[in-house]
């Protein structure tokens, strides 16, 4: 979010956000990310799956299948500034594999608690209209 209101500070914008929800579904595979140093791909937090030395892999990618901690499914969060040519901005994407109503209002509410931390308006968090996605928003409402 910190990065987002740096953004809109560098284009001179304080209007109305767009943000946008939708839960997506993955291949089901690890992959090791050299940037990161981690293994990718599941539902274990980051700091879990990172890699210091080659022999640790074996152990990292069993823990992941001992614990059923591949990533089936991902929900994604985009802000979008309503004003053409901006492109739209990833704010987070979170890998699950069974997604209920209180943790999308969960993650719903840490969205727009941050977003009034660094004064980010959000008009709307929109959505596809899955039932867990409906629920969480009147929830909020």
């Amino acid at each position: 979010m910190a990065k987002f209101r740096k953004f809109l500070n560098s284009i001179n914008y304080d209007g109305p956000i767009a943000a946008s929800t939708d839960n997506t579904k993955l291949e089901e595979k690890l992959r090791y990310s050299a940037s990161l140093s981690a293994i990718l791909g599941s539902t274990l937090p980051l700091q879990e799956t990172l890699i210091s030395s080659y022999n640790e892999i074996d152990t990292i990618i069993k823990k992941i299948q001992t614990n059923n901690a591949i990533a089936k499914y991902v929900r994604v969060y985009i802000l979008q500034v309503p004003v053409p040519k901006v492109p739209p901005f990833v704010l987070g994407i979170i890998p699950n594999n069974n997604e209920n109503v209180s943790r999308v209002y969960e993650i719903h509410n840490q969205v727009l608690e941050l977003a009034a931390h660094f004064k980010i308006h959000i008009l709307s968090i929109g959505a596809d209209g899955a039932s867990i996605e409906i629920k969480a928003q009147k929830n909020i409402m």
